[in-house]
């Protein structure tokens, strides 16, 4: 399997403390009913906000934002781990997440959200994408690359059909040779004269080949 070790050197807090932590997080989680660290709840919007104020009364010393990351990550972790290093060993699983969280399990704010998963409890922490990259999991960054572009290409296609959705065929856009106005303003930035607008084309066109496509378009206005 692979070893996925995380940056300690961002770690100011020790394993030990940490354990005693999470040992501590768990009970009361059981006790206010959080059994989901990624999804929101009627009564509970971030779970995980929940956790980081309770850290915050019963932990007095300053904890930065790379010691909530490990202290959540130990959080789903199985129990083999015996250093911060081996936290993330079994953390292989990196989805994009749509929720009404907005800040990384470590605190600071975020636009996107990244689900990662343990695969031996199956419990996931949410994050954001600098902490991946920042504390060099490289299997998750990995990962992280391709859950990225399958967004991308979502939102690209979810664009799309936007634009078709409320396409009116009277908007057009002016072909570059004949000034007229044969373009569909859904089509490809390219698409840019009555000739490419044909689709046909697979060589540099010459000017008699443009200005017939240009009648044509023009015929059927």
């Amino acid at each position: 399997m692979s070893i996925n070790h995380m940056d300690i050197n961002k770690t100011q807090i020790t394993f030990e403390e940490g354990y005693d932590l999470v040992t501590k997080i768990k009970t009361y989680c059981d006790v206010v009913g959080i059994y989901d660290y990624t999804r929101s709840t009627p009564t509970c919007i971030d779970p995980q906000d929940v956790i980081r104020k309770y850290i915050k009364t019963i932990y007095k010393k300053s904890l930065k934002l790379p010691d909530y990351f490990a202290l959540f990550a130990l959080l789903i972790e199985d129990g083999s781990a015996s250093c911060w290093e081996e936290v993330m060993n079994n953390v292989t699983k990196c989805t994009w997440l749509d929720t009404d969280i907005k800040h990384c399990c470590c605190g600071h704010a975020i636009t996107t959200c990244y689900e990662i998963t343990n695969q031996i409890t199956k419990e996931s922490i949410v994050t954001g994408s600098d902490c991946i990259e920042k504390h060099g999991i490289v299997c998750l960054i990995n990962e992280l690359k391709e859950v990225k572009q399958t967004r991308k290409n979502i939102e690209r296609q979810q664009k799309k059909k936007e634009l078709v959705k409320s396409y009116n065929p009277e908007e057009l856009q002016p072909c570059i040779d004949c000034k007229k106005y044969t373009i569909p303003f859904t089509s490809e930035k390219w698409v840019n004269s009555c000739l490419y607008n044909t689709g046909r084309y697979k060589y540099s066109p010459s000017k008699s080949d443009r200005d017939n496509a240009c009648h044509r378009a023009n015929q059927r206005l």
